[in-house]
């Protein structure tokens, strides 16, 4: 005699590692199995395929797709992988949000409303973050630290008229540095004062730098005035 076909067959759905079954049961020839249920990308049964710091993990689909029961099947599991957000924080340097943003994970956060601190006349402020900035990897927190430096200001001396003195004393100087001019004057000549009125009659002097300065030392020619002068015939 003839042996009647089977009218069921085992159908298994198994999770993304092949091995754990999450649901399995003999199914009617010509009918379509009817896979576990979902949700919110998790499978009945199922914890799910772990996250990892790049990416989380949703159910997608089975492999084979599913159709109607003609033998024994195993459906696996798909799940499609979608990229990790962080979120990151940009503060000033008084501990106030500056912004607050998501950032894909191996995505560069750019403060995009970079912070600035004005200049005086002592510092300069430059921007840097604490910590350094990086690719994002996991939630992060950036501080803005403004790195002071110290200006630097032109000290130039010039003698009236060229020639009448030794000057020294000038040069680049740090804001607020104490810094010694003097004019050595030459044979010949007299210290009349300096550009500034300041200082007297004292050929040296001491200043503090607050910003550049132009001195100019003046001195007038002991025997410019005493010229003599010769008349000579033409023969």
């Amino acid at each position: 005699w003839l042996e009647e076909p089977p009218t069921k067959y085992e159908i298994t759905f198994v999770d993304y590692n092949g091995t754990t079954v999450l649901k399995q049961g003999n199914v009617a020839v010509g009918t379509i199995p009817i896979a576990p249920t979902f949700e919110d990308g998790i499978l009945a049964g199922s914890t799910g395929k772990p996250a990892t710091s790049e990416f989380t993990y949703i159910f997608d689909h089975w492999s084979p797709a599913l159709e109607e029961v003609t033998q024994a099947m195993t459906y696996t599991a798909v799940y499609r992988e979608e990229a990790k957000t962080y979120t990151v924080t940009f503060k000033n340097e008084d501990n106030s949000v500056i912004e607050t943003r998501q950032y894909h994970y191996g995505e560069t956060p750019v403060c995009m409303n970079q912070p600035t601190k004005e200049n005086t006349a002592e510092f300069t402020y430059a921007l840097r973050w604490t910590p350094q900035i990086q690719t994002v990897m996991a939630d992060a927190e950036y501080t803005a630290v403004f790195d002071a430096t110290t200006n630097k200001y032109s000290v130039t001396l010039q003698c009236s008229p060229s020639g009448a003195a030794v000057l020294s004393g000038g040069g680049l100087y740090n804001y607020n540095e104490s810094v010694t001019l003097k004019a050595t004057a030459n044979e010949g000549y007299n210290f009349l004062g300096w550009s500034d009125n300041q200082g007297e009659l004292n050929t040296t002097r001491e200043i503090a730098i607050t910003e550049d300065v132009l001195l100019v030392a003046n001195f007038k020619c002991q025997t410019c005035d005493n010229v003599t002068i010769q008349w000579l015939d033409y023969d």
